[in-house]
């Protein structure tokens, strides 16, 4: 599904009524239901990525989505990833590039419920789509699903350009902790490499903002990794969080926000040498 281009010579769509209602997307599905071939499923997730989202009513989108997740149901993923490079197939990274927020995570659902066979793919042929699926990392219908799709391959060389090129350039913290869902979630699941230690870095930088709310978000993801498992806590231990952490308490003692992060009573005085009580135990 692709956006309208502004050289389009058609009249505007917002003068003419959508073009895809459910009624259409039903036809497709009654189409494709009276062959169930592979084939037929291919040339209609085709048609369906060049239409124009602007096209499509605001109704039709759960027939669209159901109709989506049975035609990849009949494809098998080793076809969607692997002809996306042999034969220069741009049928992916069109849909994923102008498609809506709740189409981007039923793709990255169904193919993060074949993790074994796609996972090797998107490190590899279709690193491109691991890549374009990055860059809708920004949204949050869409964040969680695809770190879970892309945590396998987290230390792929140009998805993790692309994760780190995003941290580099934003400003806004909502995004960069869109993006640290993806390491987190690596993390979590044992798929942590050295290769992912500046993206680590960065976030526990994050521990150093003067926005206390962004650094008790950095200290509740790092917490949140140590708890789920020993070598979570191993790695988290290592990469100097405890330390900053100990300091971020220390400032906090007298800063005027600093009851978000000391809950205590008022007399309450925190254990000015527990230094050590901020690391993970493994």
């Amino acid at each position: 599904m692709r956006s309208a281009s502004s050289s389009d010579m058609e009249p505007s769509s917002d003068d003419q009524p959508p073009q895809w209602t459910s009624e259409r997307f039903l036809e497709l599905r009654a189409e494709f239901l009276a062959e169930r071939t592979e084939f037929k499923a291919l040339e209609i997730l085709r048609r369906m990525v060049a239409i124009d989202v602007k096209q499509v009513d605001e109704n039709a989108w759960l027939e669209c989505k159901d109709l989506i997740a049975m035609l990849l149901n009949a494809i098998p993923v080793q076809t969607l990833l692997e002809t996306q490079q042999a034969r220069n197939d741009i049928m992916l990274l069109t849909a994923l590039e102008s498609c809506p927020s709740h189409v981007v995570t039923a793709l990255a659902s169904h193919f993060a419920s074949h993790q074994d066979v796609v996972s090797p793919l998107l490190n590899g042929v279709a690193q491109a789509v691991a890549v374009a699926f990055a860059r809708r990392i920004n949204d949050p219908d869409t964040f969680e699903q695809l770190a879970k799709l892309l945590a396998p391959v987290s230390s792929n060389p140009q998805l993790l350009q692309e994760l780190q090129h995003q941290l580099a350039t934003t400003k806004s913290s909502e995004h960069r902790f869109k993006v640290y869902q993806v390491l987190l979630c690596a993390m979590e699941r044992g798929y942590y490499t050295p290769t992912l230690a500046p993206m680590l870095q960065s976030l526990v930088g994050e521990l150093s903002c003067n926005d206390i709310l962004v650094a008790m978000a950095a200290m509740d993801a790092l917490s949140d990794v140590a708890i789920a498992s020993n070598v979570g806590a191993a790695v988290v231990n290592e990469s100097g969080a405890p330390q900053k952490i100990y300091e971020l308490m220390q400032s906090s003692k007298e800063a005027p926000d600093g009851g978000f992060l000391y809950p205590c009573r008022a007399g309450d005085q925190p254990n000015d040498n527990a230094e050590n009580s901020y690391e993970w135990v493994m």
